[in-house]
């Protein structure tokens, strides 16, 4: 009997892309890989190989363990003066967010270094076979959809900030936008360096030709990232944080970062709420879910911006007990 295996990934190039590398028989870890490759390529706004991310590893033969490949601030900060770093608007319609942009805002990228080293200890399959659904889909081009086009356009101002990232997400259609729905969109350069990435490895990034790019526009532009920065990044191995849920045994991410204590902390008060007494979608289950959300999202402000992280985490842990009462 063949394996069963299921992808959910928010395009559908991306969820290719994971089903493909299953079907060549490569594991579960090769599938996350070959759909990030892919996500880099197609949801460019929300997946990079310049960001970070966290994968939690849960195997039969292995312990469960979190790689943490999250970006990291630069060691030596620029004086004020010297920052590239300045606000936009992105106009969500109903409302509208800051951001802050620039090369100052620019953090030490993780996500290379963490394909390389989940690859290296997770996967099976070559990485160039991984990457190469990616590759050929940023060489032949993939037609832009509705909900991608609607994220260029509300980051637009920051996609538009510099000259050359107005030259790879600009619209050969449209002169006076940046690429919109239906277009068919090649990434050529892209692809290049995602070849020659899966054949020299990370260290060309962290350590070789690619980290001297990145850290001589940083040096010439207001940046702050260095040599420094990038050849001492390291993936960070840590132990999940276990959560019994019910009759659930569920795993998630542990500090510093916050996510996974806010999700200890909701599940914490649907427990002791009636959201199971209704039917699923019913106006006392959506009522339920709405109001743990609320109490979650009231806890993560209230504590964590005003406190040291650590310290934080214990307050909100703690705080969950009395947001039960709300409930």
């Amino acid at each position: 009997m063949k394996p069963l295996g299921a992808v959910a990934c928010g395009h559908p190039e991306t969820a290719k892309a994971a089903e493909f590398i299953l079907r060549e028989g490569g594991n579960a870890f090769d599938a996350i890989l070959a759909a990030h490759f892919m996500a880099c390529v197609v949801e460019p706004v929300l997946a990079s190989l310049g960001g970070g991310g966290f994968l939690l590893a849960h195997c039969k033969d292995r312990r469960d363990v979190i790689y943490d490949f999250f970006t990291q601030t630069p060691h030596v900060p620029l004086p004020q003066g010297e920052l590239d770093f300045h606000p936009i608007h992105a106009n969500f319609g109903a409302t509208t967010q800051e951001f802050h942009i620039g090369l100052a805002s620019v953090a030490t990228p993780g996500a290379v270094k963490g394909v390389f080293k989940i690859h290296e200890d997770l996967g099976s399959m070559p990485l160039k076979e991984l990457a190469r659904p990616a590759i050929e889909a940023a060489r032949n081009g993939v037609a832009v959809n509705g909900f991608q086009a609607y994220i260029l356009d509300i980051v637009s101002p920051i996609l538009s900030a510099t000259r050359e990232s107005r030259r790879q997400y600009q619209s050969l259609v449209h002169a006076d936008s940046l690429i919109t729905e239906g277009e068919l969109w090649q990434q050529p350069r892209f692809a290049d360096f995602l070849e020659a990435l899966a054949v020299e490895g990370s260290d060309w990034f962290y350590r070789g030709e690619i980290a001297q790019i990145i850290c001589d526009l940083n040096a010439r532009e207001g940046g702050q990232l260095t040599l420094r920065d990038l050849s001492n990044y390291q993936v960070i191995l840590r132990n999940p944080v276990h959560i019994h849920y019910k009759h659930h045994h569920v795993l998630t991410n542990p500090p510093p970062s916050c996510g996974g204590t806010l999700i200890a902390f909701a599940l914490n008060l649907l427990e002791s709420s009636n959201v199971n007494h209704g039917k699923f979608g019913s106006r006392s289950h959506l009522q339920a879910l709405t109001e743990a959300m609320r109490l979650t999202n009231q806890a993560r402000f209230e504590v964590l911006l005003d406190s040291p992280r650590e310290a934080a985490l214990r307050r909100l842990q703690a705080a969950c007990r009395r947001a039960e009462e709300c409930l």
